[in-house]
C-alpha cells in the first residue's frame, strides 16, 4: 500500500475474535467479507481514520472433508 501513498498499521482497540474464531469457539455469523468489512470500519471508528483495511480467512470446500480443504482469504480496503 505503501506505492499508492498509504501507510499500514495494526490495532489491538477491539477483539476481532468477537467476530468468529477458526476453532469454532465463537462461531462467524456473517459472510467472510462482511467479517473484513466490519473490521475494517471498527478500525477506522476507533483509530480516527478516513481508510481502513479488513481481511478474513474461511477453509472449506473440500472434495473430502478434512482433506484437500479450500482456504479463501478476503480483504477489504475502504
Amino acid at each position: 500500500m505503501e506505492p499508492l501513498g498509504f501507510e499500514v498499521f495494526t490495532t489491538d482497540l477491539f477483539d476481532t475474535d468477537t467476530l468468529g474464531m477458526f476453532s469454532h469457539e465463537v462461531q462467524r455469523h456473517c459472510s467472510a467479507n462482511t467479517a473484513a468489512l466490519t473490521k475494517a470500519q471498527r478500525a477506522c471508528e476507533l483509530k480516527g481514520e478516513q481508510f481502513g483495511l479488513g481481511s478474513e480467512g474461511s477453509f472449506g470446500g473440500g472434495a473430502v472433508s478434512g482433506f484437500n480443504e479450500l482456504g479463501r482469504r478476503s480483504y477489504l480496503f475502504l
